[in-house]
């Protein structure tokens, strides 16, 4: 498949004969069952054993919903739809200046052929979706996106990191290294409410994440928000208390919270 034609087929210009192309909210409504089906499907068999960093003491049941809410707020569908498009659009056109020609190849078909399979997910029949299966990349490719948004980021396009970044997270959920890359580049672009809502994300899927904390915190600071930053330094404290480390995160610390009692 030409790069023209995966393109138009990831933007609902292009069916084939015997199907009529979908509309452009039948297929969002059909990413977004799949995405959150999958939220629920990831959460409902995490083993939630008491934390020391959770604060909440709640039940597994209450505290999945919680994570469950967290993730599904981080990545509201009307937001990310256009920063979905922006990263599939990117990853047709300049891929192959970042990629190995194999590489790059590989991920334009793992590209259409996840669009294929959203294309047939039936709506009717939620309990059956399986996005695992609906946009099926291989590790490859994943870590081609990964590496084209790292590059992106240390070249400043911190916009096109950020697109780059979701595509990952709703793809992989469960992933809190690509919420917290997400938050860093929605922070740098000055979309504090995204960053905070991704640090959320990533402090619920991994309690132990100091950074989520100590930038969520920032990002508060910025939003005039200083008890909800008060609150994100305590919890980096009792993380910093109960675990090593890093040097990198213990020397931050204290220069956070000189901001916030500031």
């Amino acid at each position: 498949m030409d790069r023209d034609e995966l393109h138009a087929r990831m933007h609902g210009n292009f069916a084939s004969n015997s199907k009529e192309p979908s509309t452009q909210n039948d297929e969002k409504d059909r990413f977004q069952i799949a995405f959150e089906k999958e939220i629920d499907t990831y959460v409902d068999a995490m083993e939630l054993e008491d934390d020391p960093n959770h604060k909440e003491f709640l039940p597994p049941k209450l505290r999945r919903e919680k994570i469950k809410t967290e993730l599904k707020a981080a990545a509201k569908m009307e937001e990310l739809s256009r920063l979905l498009e922006t990263a599939v659009k990117l990853l047709i056109s300049e891929g192959a200046d970042y990629l190995a020609p194999e590489t790059y190849q590989q991920l334009t078909a793992d590209l259409s052929n996840a669009y294929t399979q959203i294309e047939n997910i039936n709506l009717d029949h939620p309990a059956e979706i399986d996005i695992p299966s609906a946009v099926q990349l291989s590790n490859e490719s994943l870590l081609a996106i990964a590496t084209i948004a790292t590059k992106k980021f240390a070249n400043e396009s911190y916009m096109d990191c950020l697109s780059l970044f979701s595509f990952l997270s709703v793809l992989h959920p469960e992933h809190p290294e690509y919420w917290f890359r997400l938050a860093i580049a929605a922070q740098k672009v000055g979309n504090l409410d995204m960053a905070s809502r991704a640090y959320a994300a990533v402090s619920e899927l991994d309690p132990q994440h100091i950074g989520a904390r100590l930038f969520g915190a920032e990002c508060f600071l910025q939003r005039d928000l200083k008890n909800e930053a008060k609150a994100e330094v305590e919890a980096a404290k009792e993380i910093a208390k109960n675990n090593q480390i890093e040097k990198m995160w213990l020397e931050l610390l204290p220069q956070i919270e000189i901001l916030v009692k500031s």
